[in-house]
C-alpha cells in the first residue's frame, strides 16, 4: 500500500498550477501518494487549532509543514506567537504519531539566510533531528509578487519538496516533543444529525468542511464541556457575510465581511476566550460599511456560515 504524504500550508501550497502540483507531475515512486491542504489567508497561530481536525480527516502516514510563507512577521510578539504555534503543531504530529518535516519558502520581503522565522525552523529541527528543506534564495525570477513563485520557482520549489519527501521516507521521524500546557484543536458546529442538505459544503485546495447556516436575526446555541475555553471560530466569508454576535460568559462581536467579499473564502478569527454551559451566535442585520476591492455589493439579507470552535483545553 502506498504511504500518504500530506503537506500542509498556506497560499503557496494552495495555488492552482503550484509546486505541489508540478511535483505531481514529474512522478512520484509508485509506493508514495502526495496530497495537499492549502488554507490561505491564515496564520500559523491559526493553523494550530486546526492541524488536529485535518490530521483526523486524512489519516496521513506523514506530514510536511509548509509555514514560513504567510505574514505573521508583522503581528505583535511574532516571534513568541510563532514559537507557540511551531511547538503546538509539532505536538500535535506527535500526538497522532505521525512523522513530520518542514519545508521552509521564502518571501520577497525577506533575507532567507538572516530570517529569524528560518533561524527558528533550522533550530527546532535540528534540536529534534527532523527532516527540513528550505529555500535560501529570493529574487524576481523565482517570486512574482510578495510570496508566489513563478514557473522557475514553481520548479525549484518542487525538486526541494521533492528531496524533503525522499529524507522522510528514508528516515521517518515522530517529533519528541513535550506537551503544551495548552492543547489546540476545533469542534465542528454541525449537529451529528446533520445531513449535507443541512448545511453548506466548503472545499478548497485540499480543505473541505461543513459550514451551520445562520439567517439574519436568528441564533443558534451549543452546549461546551466544562474546562473547555472558547478562542476562536472558523466560518465562510463571502458576499452575504456580515457581524456575528458571539455569547458565552461574556459576548464578542466578528466581523465576517470585509473588501475581498466579492467571492466567497474560507475565513478563521481570535477573539478573547469564552466559557460557560452554552455558547451562542447570532447572525446581526445590517450591511457592513465596507468598500469592496472590486465587485458590486450585495444588499440582501445577511447569512452567517460557521463552521468550527477553536478551543483551548488544559493538559
Amino acid at each position: 500500500m502506498a504511504r500518504s504524504i500530506l503537506i500542509v500550508g498556506f497560499s503557496v501550497t494552495a495555488e492552482p498550477g503550484g509546486f505541489v502540483e508540478v511535483s505531481d507531475k514529474a512522478g512520484w515512486p509508485e509506493e508514495v501518494c502526495v496530497r495537499r491542504v492549502g488554507i490561505g489567508g491564515v496564520q500559523p497561530f491559526h493553523l494550530m487549532y486546526v492541524l488536529p481536525a485535518i490530521l483526523r480527516d486524512y489519516e496521513p502516514d506523514m506530514v510536511v509543514l509548509e509555514i514560513a510563507t504567510p505574514g505573521f512577521r508583522d503581528v505583535p510578539d511574532p516571534q513568541e506567537k510563532h514559537q507557540e504555534a511551531l511547538n503546538s503543531l509539532l505536538y500535535t504530529c506527535r500526538r497522532f504519531n505521525v512523522p513530520v518535516g518542514m519545508l521552509d519558502l521564502p518571501r520577497r520581503d525577506i533575507d532567507p539566510e538572516t530570517d529569524w522565522v528560518f533561524l527558528m525552523h533550522q533550530r527546532v529541527c535540528s534540536e529534534l533531528g527532523l527532516p527540513h528543506r528550505q529555500v535560501l534564495i529570493q529574487n524576481e525570477t523565482l517570486i512574482h509578487d510578495a510570496v508566489h513563485p513563478t514557473k522557475e520557482g514553481k520548479q525549484l520549489y518542487a525538486d526541494v519538496f521533492s528531496a524533503l519527501v525522499d529524507d522522510m521516507l528514508a528516515s521517518p521521524i515522530v517529533p519528541e516533543i513535550a506537551a503544551p500546557k495548552v492543547q489546540h484543536d476545533t469542534i465542528s458546529l454541525l449537529p451529528e444529525t446533520a445531513q449535507k442538505n443541512d448545511n453548506r459544503q466548503f472545499s478548497r485546495a485540499g480543505y473541505e468542511a461543513g459550514f451551520w447556516e445562520i439567517p439574519e436575526g436568528e441564533e443558534s446555541i451549543w452546549p461546551l464541556q466544562e474546562g473547555m475555553c472558547v478562542v476562536g471560530l472558523s466560518f465562510l466569508r463571502g458576499p452575504k457575510s456580515g457581524l456575528l454576535r458571539i455569547t458565552g460568559d461574556q459576548t464578542v462581536e466578528l466581523q465576517a465581511y470585509d473588501r475581498f467579499c466579492y467571492y466567497e473564502r474560507f475565513g478563521l478569527s481570535l477573539f478573547k476566550p469564552l466559557s460557560g454551559d452554552v455558547l451562542s451566535i447570532r447572525q446581526l442585520p445590517g450591511v457592513p460599511e465596507i468598500d469592496l476591492l472590486k465587485g458590486e455589493k450585495d444588499y440582501d439579507a445577511r447569512i452567517g456560515y460557521v463552521g468550527h470552535l477553536l478551543i483551548e483545553m488544559s493538559q
